[in-house]
């Protein structure tokens, strides 16, 4: 009777592991259905661009990148689709640097369906719905994935985060503060200087002379020689 108890047990559990197995599946799935796959087939020339405002020369150099960029896709004997990830983030930004907004876009999205674990494709997109899209809902969504999965406090991105409700959500930019701590509390020694020093400049742009002392104080306790 203890046997056949542990039997369904094990059954049991067998059956949990594989419906989880299942749901990430359908996850997955549905996921990648929502994004397009990029077309890597075209041979792209100046033409291609009609947006970018670089020069013929300077273009085609962009152009040469990501031609080569494609063809080693193509020609990618790589096992895990995850490795092409470096590839389809560079394939974004030129597109980018090129005007192609649309293309750029795609690309990045589609970086973060063979990758969802590092955050440089969310921030990209980020910087684009904040910036160029105009987009903040979305802008403040593409934010809080990029520093959900950062581990080590990347200054430049709780900054780009911290700008859009100082620059354009001015009636929560309350919420810059709330964004810089939480870089901090990921950022080790000397590195803490750069938050810090953002809260110190910010309170004093607004005169909030508490918020200045102690800020300074906490920049003065990792570097007593630091000259405001």
């Amino acid at each position: 009777m203890k046997k056949i108890h542990q039997n369904l047990i094990i059954g049991a559990l067998i059956l949990l592991a594989i419906s989880f197995i299942v749901v990430w599946a359908i996850e997955v799935g549905q996921k990648q259905a929502k994004v397009t796959i990029p077309n890597i087939q075209t041979v792209y020339t100046v033409a291609d661009f009609p947006d970018s405002e670089r020069d013929a020369e300077n273009a085609q150099t962009y152009i040469d990148r990501l031609n080569t960029d494609q063809k080693t896709l193509i020609e990618s004997t790589y096992e895990s689709e995850s490795q092409h990830y470096d590839l389809w983030i560079d394939i974004a930004n030129i597109k980018f640097t090129l005007m192609d907004l649309e293309g750029a876009v795609e690309a990045w999205e589609y970086a973060i369906v063979i990758n969802d674990a590092s955050p440089l494709a969310y921030a990209n997109l980020a910087n684009y719905y904040k910036s160029f899209a105009r987009d903040y809902e979305q802008a403040i969504y593409y934010y809080d994935q990029t520093i959900s999965r950062d581990n080590i406090g990347y200054f430049f991105d709780y900054q780009a985060y911290a700008e859009l409700y100082i620059n354009y959500l001015p009636e929560d930019s309350n919420k810059a503060e709330i964004i810089m701590l939480d870089g901090v509390e990921k950022a080790q020694g000397m590195q803490k200087l750069d938050f810090y020093s953002f809260l110190y400049n910010y309170f004093g742009e607004k005169e909030n002379q508490n918020k200045i002392d102690f800020y300074k104080n906490e920049i003065l306790e990792i570097d007593p020689n630091y000259e405001f």
